[in-house]
């Protein structure tokens, strides 16, 4: 693997290491003991949160420690000294951590005299004989020792691990390294209950992934006409206001006429939502009834030509015009930015049929 494609990967996945070891904080009591804390252990909490934040950290840890492996980190760390000038002062304190790390003394004795000498040695035990296989020698030994014992001389080992990984992951970004990223030009998608469905949408390339078709100008027609007077109101209601946003410079007056009157102030100047809404949007012909009387209206962006979407299926991204009726009249409540969000036999509509930017 090309090295700047492993400092990429390496950073993708410290970002997921970090946010699972947040959840399971490792007491810094236990994360520094040492043999000159035996006066304290006393003190310390050997429950399962302790158990199950070491136990989380190894396994976590076992792609960095694996000779061979692309994220080897004594390797990547060799490769960062050549790679980056500013490295010196950085990487070679970190090797030689991960040095005394490893040659720290650490012995496990059991009851049938076996002695298994070393830190790493002792993870592995732990990795194979319970954590991530069930290798009945590796077991043997780990039930030969107490398990409040084991963490106590092994919790160390694992937070200076860990604190290398991360040190390492702080020199990268600031050598303007970034995570790993999406760099498909397609959108993704889940489908559900969807299997005989096929992917035939083509003329809006992005959303290729989705189950469903293309329609020509007649199918989409033809289902257009199908909709309800609140539909066709609520739709040309979200048009006016999309091309409105589209305008420059904002008429302020324009747009303040579309939206309800107690919302106004929550736009401000529009400016927002019309860097949100730039580009080639799509709206949907199924307008979503709430039982509070709003109405949801979904945006895709890059919408080209008219599709129908076949099945329950998860997109990333897209708007959620939220409308309100004032004195008979259909007027724009809120805007909300989705994430995720779902869509199910749903016609989205671009060109000239109903809406495109």
């Amino acid at each position: 693997m090309d090295n700047s494609i492993a400092y990429e990967l390496y950073l993708y996945t410290i970002d997921a290491y970090k946010r699972l070891v947040s959840i399971l904080p490792l007491d810094e009591r236990l994360a520094r003991f040492d043999s000159r804390c035996f006066s304290k252990i006393g003190e310390l909490e050997l429950g399962d949160e302790a158990f199950a934040a070491v136990s989380v950290r190894l396994m976590l840890q076992r792609k960095y420690f694996v000779r061979g492996k692309d994220l080897f980190l004594r390797g990547l760390l060799k490769s960062a000294d050549q790679d980056f000038a500013t490295s010196k002062d950085v990487i070679e304190p970190l090797l030689d951590s991960l040095d005394a790390l490893n040659s720290q003394s650490v012995e496990f004795a059991f009851g049938d005299g076996k002695v298994v000498d070393g830190a790493f040695a002792n993870v592995e035990d732990v990795m194979y004989g319970v954590l991530m296989h069930a290798d009945i020698t590796r077991a043997e030994n780990l039930v030969s020792v107490p398990e409040r014992m084991r963490l106590v001389a092994l919790a160390p080992y694992i937070a200076g691990r860990e604190y290398v990984l991360l040190q390492f992951s702080e020199f990268l970004h600031s050598a303007g390294i970034k995570p790993l990223s999406r760099k498909e030009e397609a959108s993704a998608t889940v489908s559900f209950e969807s299997k005989g469905a096929c992917r035939q949408v083509e003329n809006s390339p992005f959303w290729r992934n989705l189950r469903g078709r293309d329609l020509g100008d007649e199918d989409a027609e033809k289902i257009v006409h199908q909709a309800s007077r609140d539909d066709l109101e609520i739709a040309a209601t979200v048009l006016r206001f999309k091309e409105a946003l589209s305008r420059r410079p904002l008429d302020l007056n324009e747009l303040n006429s579309l939206v309800a009157r107690e919302t106004i102030c929550r736009w401000d100047n529009y400016l927002q939502a019309a860097e949100l809404l730039e580009g080639d949007y799509g709206m949907s012909a199924l307008v979503m009834y709430q039982e509070d009387g709003s109405a949801l209206a979904k945006l895709l962006p890059n919408v080209r030509e008219p599709f129908l979407i076949e099945g329950p299926q998860l997109i990333e991204g897209g708007h959620d015009i939220v409308l309100v009726k004032r004195s008979g009249i259909w007027k724009i409540w809120a805007m909300r930015w989705l994430f995720s969000s779902s869509v199910d036999g749903r016609l989205f509509i671009g060109g000239q049929c109903i809406f495109l930017s």
